[in-house]
């Protein structure tokens, strides 16, 4: 029988579990993407207070922060569903009788060079730009968080080489979040001043990823410690 220790430690992991696919539920996509912004602001050494992020209820603007209109975007590896991933864990957690039966692998991540990372944005977004078109662009500042720091990590001695194709979308900004670090890669004339003034400068200026997301005093469910071994 588990130790009263190891008993606790499951049930947390379980309501965990549950927390979480909660979170990853349609309803919640607007809290999520208010998340994104929050830890993309504070990669960046933005202040702000919640009151300012706020989810609009129309499109194209996932995001309105300050003169910001974000367009959200989450780029995670292909083919990957995360739901049906935590449903899977949730399954065996619940059935776990000892720490060692929610213990995963580790996976050692790999480099990502930053040509890789742009060419990657460019066709995350290019399904959005197509719909809303130039027109529309022009006044939209692309946001992609990249969700893949369990098995790639942003390789900093290489460049991002040319940006014509992102350019050519039409964003009036692009900016990507790769946690620990936020970068706004291109903005062009009416863009943000906040956003401007950052352009082209890798920043990491939070120290604690494990409430990079959080908002102020609160814990946000999918960003709680998990069993050790388990990535992503």
């Amino acid at each position: 029988m588990a130790k009263k220790s190891e008993r606790m430690f499951l049930e947390r992991l379980r309501k965990h579990a549950a927390e979480t696919i909660r979170y990853l539920s349609s309803q919640l996509k607007p809290e999520r993407e208010r998340a994104v912004c929050r830890a993309f602001l504070r990669c960046i050494g933005i202040s702000f207070v919640e009151s300012e992020i706020v989810a609009p209820s129309t499109e194209p603007a996932d995001v309105s922060f300050r003169e910001a209109r974000f367009q959200v975007r989450e780029l995670m590896r292909e083919g990957r569903r995360r739901g049906d991933e935590w449903k899977l864990r949730q399954v065996r957690w619940n059935r776990a009788k000892s720490v060692a039966d929610v213990t995963e692998p580790w996976v050692s991540p790999t480099p990502m060079q930053f040509s890789e990372l742009i060419d990657t944005v460019i066709k995350s977004l290019e399904q959005k730009s197509i719909k809303y078109g130039q027109a529309q662009c022009l006044d939209i500042d692309a946001l992609v968080y990249v969700n893949l720091t369990a098995t790639r990590f942003l390789d900093l001695s290489t460049t991002p080489g040319k940006l014509s194709d992102l350019e050519a979308q039409g964003w009036r900004s692009v900016s990507i979040l790769f946690p620990p670090y936020g970068l706004v890669v291109h903005t062009r004339d009416g863009a943000p001043s906040f956003l401007w003034l950052q352009t082209g400068k890798m920043k990491n200026e939070w120290s604690n990823l494990d409430d990079l997301f959080d908002p102020d005093s609160v814990s946000n469910p999918a960003r709680q410690p998990t069993p050790r071994g388990r990535r992503g």
